[in-house]
């Protein structure tokens, strides 16, 4: 192993790096050179010095012999003496200029030497740029990495060690290459003589091919290696067999069987840590999607291949061509510096909306709706939104299709997938598939069993039936089949279709191993502890006097109980659960109250005769007033009202998957007055008549409910993922009609309405209408798609209100006409709940897409709402990124969805 450093990430995990060399050692030399070369700079003159002035001297001295030479003949036993000390001293100098010349010489050989090795240290690489792959699938290394080098030596290949939780920094246990130049002549005669033997008996890297998967372990031929030292085989054996696989956060889900790949040795034997060239990413799937605008004429517009036009620029980046071809991309979860690895350029004929995942991260999809509670599952569907929800004969996995079941004679009939999983074990990796008859109702269910290879690839194209089920007569599937972690287990729910639809409910529940059983969950014809109704009535009579001050009361309550009914059954990690609606407690309360007064007083009238004389009146006069009599004060007020409280999705484990945005309630108040008094006076001196007969009536109603109960356009539900997407559709009207005149309420009575009631004329009304998506994660409200909200005039038509809210109508209380209390009532009585509410449908204008899915923890949720007008909006979220229009499509704020939300 040695030492790089990142340049650029080219793509897909291929790096430009710099191959870093050991050079640190030969820098200090180089150091060290230039030290003894600045002190020659100074010994070399001064030596080269010294020689000069020592043969010059040497040079005098040999002057002088030769001077006194010819004296030897004419005066030697003078001379001599003095020649002698002089050879004396010239055989000294010139053995002491004799190794001045060799130390003069040896600065300069030492000289050029060093100034050759510098040349040489100058000339030695501290690096060299490469492209080389990442083990892994790693994207964001920078800085110093280690390098893995191919047969433990440099030019036999290079690959940067995987980069999965840092594990691609270098550190010093890792090393590095040190050239030879860099090395001294021992060093490169030991490191070659050992070469071969250390490759061969302590290996640490090779690459090869994975003949074999078998769970976690696997067998790899080796790559034939060989030493540049004598060119000596180092591989201990060819093949290798029970070879763990260690890879990012998935092992062996990433590798497939031809897989080229590298090994390293541990002191514990080899094991694959990553792929040759071209790594992968962890197969244990990313979030599916096909990025997707909404046109103004509700049209799909999506977007694909090719990505760079003719000269190489990006068009219409990062969304490429619009109508392109390989339109999805793959959003898989990684936890570095960006939160997704993004796949563009994917065919979206490789994954289906409904799923299965698995342990381990295995993921199966299959055709059918985004929901995974629906209706009509065989229904047609022409729109570009929903085409992909019709239900096909395909089996995906890993971006690509597994099989088709039409590619096998033994599923004739019954190729329609319902559900699908995977069990893998160190023995074996096998595939299940449910399958449905094309009949409508009564359908027939198959359990299949395909064995797979270690790569997941079907064995010798052979489907084994493992076991058949014709469900009830009438009955029809809800839902898929939804299997556990472990691929064991799954469960279906079916609702019956006719007679009475929905009345029963059926529970199918699959085991890998004994097949289907199924149990009947629900029977709305025996009801059993399913309560509907309770009503009681009580009343009460004050009298105070027989004529005066009576005060009557009549309350009416009844309360249908929150029911739950169930839906469908889902399986998450933590097993198998119900999904229901709960029906809330609902309290209809009535009041009526009455209060009259009889012979309430008197009051005076201007007499007709004021002042003149009374007829044998004895001098008399008529008095200027005259009393007359109230005979009677009348007041009415009566109230009804429903309240419940918001309708729910829960599961069985009581968690809350919805609570619905308000609840129904209704009003209806009644007030009605009555005045009578009689003033008659007819004398011969003239008549008066001041009777006044009077009454006046009101009656306002106030509602808020649902237009039908309940009335869904369109409900999805995962209960899986705790994603509830519920198209709604609300009423909310005020009314008010009145009456009054100057007739005694009686006299209309005959002439009024129906059975004597009073004819109310309507005043004026209003009604809003509102249709709404209210999305739901975890049981909390996310988002409400408003598609529309109208408030318009309404003026309804005369009604009648029921007779015991009116003055002189009987109101169901005896009177025996004495002072004091009277009370009375009857019940409580209870009957039970007849029916099932109509449930919802999901294939209804309301919901165009709608989808929610988890993994590794995060969420993305996709909802389209658009009504038969044209009204459309849409919710769009991922973890991490927040709305994908500005987050992945940079497209900020315009109306980019990620249409056919899955895993693959």
């Amino acid at each position: 192993m040695s030492k790089g450093e990142i340049i650029e990430h080219i793509g897909d995990g291929r790096y430009r790096i710099k191959q870093l060399y050991d050079v640190e050692r030969v820098k200090r030399q180089r150091d060290r050179v230039l030290e003894r070369l600045a002190e020659l700079a100074v010994t070399l003159p001064e030596r080269q010095l010294e020689l000069l002035l020592k043969e010059q001297e040497r040079d005098s001295v040999a002057t002088q012999i030769d001077i006194l030479i010819p004296s030897l003949r004419t005066e030697p036993e003078t001379v001599r003496d003095t020649i002698t000390a002089l050879q004396v001293s010239l055989v000294r100098l010139g053995a002491e200029a004799q190794l001045l010349r060799r130390q003069v010489a040896e600065l300069i050989a030492e000289d050029l030497g060093l100034r050759k090795r510098l040349n040489q240290i100058d000339d030695i690489p501290e690096s060299e740029e490469i492209t080389a792959w990442c083990a892994d699938l790693t994207l964001d290394l920078s800085g110093e990495v280690a390098v893995v080098d191919v047969n433990d030596e440099g030019r036999q290949g290079t690959i940067v060690a995987p980069g999965f939780s840092d594990a691609a920094a270098h550190s010093a246990a890792a090393g590095a290459l040190v050239p030879r130049e860099a090395q001294s002549g021992k060093q490169v005669y030991f490191n070659a003589a050992i070469l071969p033997g250390v490759q061969k008996w302590r290996p640490r890297y090779r690459v090869g091919t994975i003949q074999a998967i078998r769970g976690e372990l696997c067998s790899v031929n080796l790559d034939s290696a060989s030493s540049s030292a004598q060119g000596l085989d180092i591989n201990q054996a060819q093949l290798l067999t029970d070879v763990p696989i260690q890879y990012m956060d998935c092992d062996e889900d990433a590798f497939e069987e031809g897989d080229r790949v590298l090994v390293r040795f541990f002191a514990s034997g080899p094991q694959v840590i990553g792929f040759e060239s071209n790594p992968r990413a962890c197969n244990r799937a990313g979030i599916f999607f096909v990025p997707a605008i909404l046109q103004p004429n509700g049209s799909r517009g999506v977007f694909g291949e090719p990505f760079e036009d003719e000269a190489g620029d990006p068009v219409n980046p990062p969304l490429g061509t619009p109508g392109g071809i390989n339109s999805a991309w793959i959003a898989t979860p990684v936890f570095r510096d960006e939160p997704y690895a993004i796949s563009r350029g994917v065919s979206p004929q490789v994954a289906g909306n409904m799923n299965w995942i698995g342990s381990g991260g295995l993921a199966v999809s299959w055709h059918g709706p985004s929901s995974r509670f629906f209706e009509f599952y065989n229904e047609q569907f022409v729109s570009a939104w929903q085409s992909s929800w019709s239900p096909g004969s395909a089996i995906f996995f890993r971006r690509k299709l597994l099989i088709d079941l039409a590619d096998y004679a033994a599923t004739m009939g019954v190729r329609t997938v319902l559900g699908a999983s995977m069990e893998v074990t160190e023995s074996y990796r096998r595939l299940y598939v449910v399958t449905v008859s094309s009949e409508s109702l009564s359908p027939v269910f198959k359990l299949w069993r395909v064995s797979l290879s270690g790569s997941f690839e079907p064995i010798d194209s052979v489907i084994t039936e493992i076991d058949s089920f014709t469900c009830p007569t009438g009955t029809m599937f809800v839902s898929g089949f939804y299997f556990n972690a472990n691929g064991a287990q799954g469960v279906c729910t079916l609702q019956n279709y006719t007679g009475e639809p929905r009345s029963k409910v059926y529970r199918v529940d699959l085991s890998v191993t004994s097949g289907f059983s199924v149990e009947q969950v629900y029977d709305r014809e025996q009801p059993g502890d399913y309560p509907y109704n309770t009503q009681a009535t009580s009343w009460t009579i004050n009298r105070t006097s027989a004529r005066t001050n009576i005060s009557t009361s009549l309350l009416s309550d009844s309360v249908d109980p929150q029911i739950d009914l169930p839906l469908y059954f889902d399986c998450d990690d933590q097993g198998f659960f119900a999904v229901l609606y709960r029906r809330p407690k609902i309290t209809s309360s009535d009041t009526f109250n009455m209060s009259t007064s009889n012979g309430a007083g008197t009051t005076q009238h201007p007499h007709p005769c004021a002042g003149q004389p009374v007829d044998g009146g004895g001098g008399n006069v008529w008095p200027d007033t005259f009393t007359g009599a109230v005979d009677e004060r009348n007041s009415v007020s009566s109230n009804g009202s429903v309240a419940g409280q918001p309708d729910q999705i829960i599961t069985s484990r009581g968690e809350v998957l919805a609570t619905f945005p308000f609840a129904e309630h209704s009003t209806t108040d009644t007030t009605a007055s009555s005045y009578e008094e009689t003033a008659v006076v007819d004398e011969p001196c003239g008549s008066y008549d001041g009777s006044v007969y009077t009454y006046s009536v009101q009656r306002v109603a106030t509602s808020r409910l649902r237009s039908d109960s309940p009335n869904f356009l369109a409900l999805a539900i995962n209960g899986r993922d705790k994603f509830v997407a519920a198209g709604i559709s609300s009423v909310e009207n005020t009314f008010t009609w009145e009456r009054a005149g100057n007739r005694w309420v009686n006299d209309l009575l005959s002439s009024g309405g129906p059975d004597g009631q009073i004819e109310l004329y309507p005043v004026g009304g209003s009604s809003r209408s509102r249709h709404t998506v209210e999305v739901f994660v975890d049981g909390q409200s996310v988002e409400t798609l408003e598609l529309s909200d109208e408030t318009v005039p309404i003026s309804q038509g005369s009604v009648f209100p029921s007779g015991n809210m009116f003055l002189g109508i009987d109101v169901g209380l005896t009177d025996d006409g004495s002072n004091g209390t009277q009370t009375g009532g009857t019940g409580p009585t209870t009957t039970y709940f007849p029916f099932l509410p109509s449930l919802p449908q999901i294939f209804a204008s309301g919901i165009t897409d709608a989808s929610s899915v988890i993994l590794q923890g995060r969420r993305a949720v996709s909802v389209l709402a658009r009504d038969n007008d044209g009204n459309s909006a849409s919710y769009q979220r991922i973890d991490e990124v927040g709305d994908p229009a500005g987050g992945l499509f940079e497209r900020p704020g315009e109306p980019y969805l990620m249409h056919r939300l899955t895993v693959a």
